[in-house]
């Protein structure tokens, strides 16, 4: 069964995400770092995939609509790594 914080969160990229074809999709995830990082290795066909870790996930564009207060994300990362020093 999936919570309501779920299923808000199932509507919010219906919402925002729905009406892309895969290709829109596939070219708007790419525009994020964590793409970046690895786009050397995917473009020489050696790997298709590569992990990411929690840590890289905390990244953000211009006008992007998963937005969230710089705060917040700062917050994120030292929960993600432990890091509170």
């Amino acid at each position: 069964m999936l919570s309501e914080t779920d299923i808000e969160a199932l509507d919010f990229v219906i919402q925002e995400f729905g009406s892309m074809t895969q290709w829109q999709l596939r070219d708007y995830t790419h525009k994020y770092p964590e793409w970046h990082q690895h786009e050397g290795i995917f473009n020489s066909a050696r790997k298709k995939r590569e992990a990411i870790s929690n840590e890289e996930l905390l990244s953000l564009l211009d006008n992007d609509p998963l937005t969230v207060p710089e705060e917040h994300l700062k917050e994120s990362w030292l929960i993600l790594t432990g890091n509170f020093d």
